[in-house]
């Protein structure tokens, strides 16, 4: 997080992975999205409670289950055809993820 080569945004695999990540900018005295954007992934209800609001990506996550089971049901029943399946998805509005930028003031330092 910190340093000349320190990363701008982070895209965590849950929500909650998002919101501990959030703490430890904060606790690295960075803000966010000011110096590090963060997203999520899962829309978990409590990422809407923080602050900064969690940006996530919203998913099916009970329609996932279902056609999991469905798949499973295959399996057992001897569909041996691997199959896949696009489920609607969005991103949800928040406030953690921030503008594109070239270059930080805490990267402004030169290098000897």
């Amino acid at each position: 997080l910190l340093g000349p080569d320190a990363v701008t945004g982070i895209v965590c695999s849950t929500d909650m992975l998002a919101i501990a990540a959030i703490s430890a900018c904060r606790a690295h005295g960075l803000s966010v999205p000011g110096d590090v954007s963060v997203g999520g992934i899962d829309g978990i209800s409590v990422g809407g409670l923080i602050t900064p609001k969690l940006c996530s990506a919203v998913q099916p996550t009970q329609e996932m289950g279902r056609q999991a089971l469905a798949f499973l049901r295959g399996l057992i029943k001897g569909q041996t055809n691997p199959q896949s399946l696009l489920l609607p998805h969005h991103l949800s509005d928040g406030d953690s993820i921030g503008s594109i930028r070239g270059s930080s003031r805490r990267r402004s330092s030169t290098r000897v």
